[in-house]
């Protein structure tokens, strides 16, 4: 008999339980050597990082899409069976158009290069009439909102990057802000990627000296980025033509920077909107504004207007003269009226006019030519949008504005079938307008379920028919 301290045999434990055991083992190894060979991130925000020339993929599902292109004028959907949107759009030195956004399809003109069908795109037309289109990113939620163009016809894009893998890696869950060079050929130049997540960028500009700035905001503190406020910061940052980080800025009082451009002498002019209670005067609304910063992004002046009025700014352009032209939409109960203002250099008001074109109206974007009239874009509906931005049946729009503010001529497109230009930019030799689309007017279209991207070239002096 064993003695009262003696201790109890071990149970047996079943072979299932020890085969269970077993597996976990394994898997807690194979995970740490997972993350163990992963390739350490190779800097924040004071050094850029450099990929190959390149998308870090295999070199054969790295080539360009042949697609077909709008002649001039023109217009073409791209896209597949779901989402499709194009969220910026150049006209480089040799007269070629580069249209960027994002897809969601995993059919159709956007090369599928992952399994998740959620990248980043862009299509280039090129003067023949000749078109490719490419993905970026890694699929999981990559997006470009905004591109912009060198002098040596490389285009600059700014936007958000989500994917664990593929051209950006690595990310968080909220995404980076990123800025990214494409080279003509649709190869890519470099990335970086700014803050800790939870923010991205909206809009960038190239500077006279080739410089880039970018513009967007932060959803939370960030100590990369230089945001304190517990609500977030509108961020902007400036990089050198090869990539390497300038400088940062954040701004705080959440909300976002909308659109950014350069004036000649090197300075920044911008627009967005604040949050209500830091509004200069007492309000419930979002305060728009516009605003200028010097060339180390230090705040030369702001203007907020009408604080009682639901006004987005959404596009800005400098003239040649120096004077900035702000576009956008105030929001009321009876329809969104297109709005534009015209400022000196050193924020006197010139005028401001609105344009009731439709009953509901609102400019998303603008250009500016040479003689610094503005070809304005955005939607017009006969339906009213109580929430903001285009009414769900819209018209694509596109406006010609003299210097001094009167309208010569506007045009829609799409049939009321949700046709929204968001984009534009102009040449000597054309305008390119792109945005977002429904409507079977245009040629490659996909469906009418979903949104296709589309892509409208313009000559000066001919409106598409």
């Amino acid at each position: 008999m064993a003695p009262d301290n003696a201790k109890a045999p071990r149970p047996t434990r079943p072979a299932t339980v020890r085969a269970l055991l077993v597996c976990v083992i394994v898997a807690v190894v194979v995970i740490v050597l997972a993350v163990l060979m992963v390739k350490p991130w190779a800097g924040r925000i004071d050094q850029p990082v450099w990929t190959p020339g390149v998308p870090t993929m295999s070199e054969a599902r790295n080539q360009p899409t042949v697609v077909d292109a709008p002649g001039l004028p023109g217009a073409r959907a791209y896209g597949g069976t779901n989402d499709d949107k194009f969220a910026g759009v150049t006209i480089g030195p040799d007269g070629s158009v580069a249209a960027v956004g994002r897809t969601y399809s995993a059919d159709g003109d956007f090369p599928q290069r992952f399994s998740f069908h959620n990248s980043a795109t862009m299509v280039m037309v090129h003067p023949d009439d000749t078109a490719w289109a490419q993905s970026y990113g890694g699929g999981g939620g990559d997006m470009f909102s905004a591109s912009t163009i060198e002098p040596d016809g490389s285009v600059v894009v700014a936007g958000q990057a989500w994917s664990e893998f593929g051209d950006f890696p690595p990310t968080v869950i909220g995404g980076y802000a990123l800025i990214a060079m494409i080279h003509p050929d649709g190869t890519l130049a470099w990335y970086k990627r700014f803050g800790t997540g939870l923010n991205g960028f909206t809009a960038v500009a190239v500077g006279p000296d080739g410089q880039i700035v970018a513009s967007g905001y932060t959803d939370r503190p960030d100590p990369d980025l230089g945001c304190t406020s517990d609500r977030g910061c509108r961020i902007m940052a400036e990089m050198t033509p090869d990539g390497k980080v300038a400088w940062t800025k954040s701004f705080p009082n959440s909300q976002s920077f909308s659109a950014v451009a350069f004036t000649p002498e090197g300075n920044i002019a911008t627009v967005g909107s604040i949050d209500a209670d830091s509004c200069p005067q007492a309000t419930d609304l979002p305060c728009s504004f516009v605003a200028a910063l010097d060339t180390t992004g230090s705040l030369l002046w702001t203007k907020v207007f009408d604080v009682n009025t639901l006004e987005d700014w959404n596009g800005i352009v400098v003239a040649p003269d120096g004077s900035i032209v702000a576009v956008g939409a105030t929001r009321s109960l009876f329809g969104n009226k297109a709005i534009a203002i015209k400022l000196t250099a050193e924020g006197a008001l010139e005028w401001s006019k609105t344009y009731p074109i439709w009953v509901s109206t609102g400019f998303e974007a603008a250009g500016v030519n040479a003689d610094s009239s503005i070809v304005a874009v955005g939607y017009s509906s006969t339906y009213v949008s109580i929430i903001g931005g285009a009414p769900s049946i819209s018209n694509g729009l596109a406006a010609l504005i003299s210097a001094d503010g009167t309208l010569v001529w506007s045009k829609t497109y799409g049939k009321s079938d949700g046709t929204e230009f968001t984009c534009v930019a102009v040449s000597p030799d054309q305008i390119a307008i792109a945005g977002h689309t429904t409507s079977p007017d245009f040629s490659g279209t996909h469906g009418t379920t979903n949104d296709d991207a589309l892509l409208v070239r313009l000559t000066p002096d001919q409106q598409l028919n």
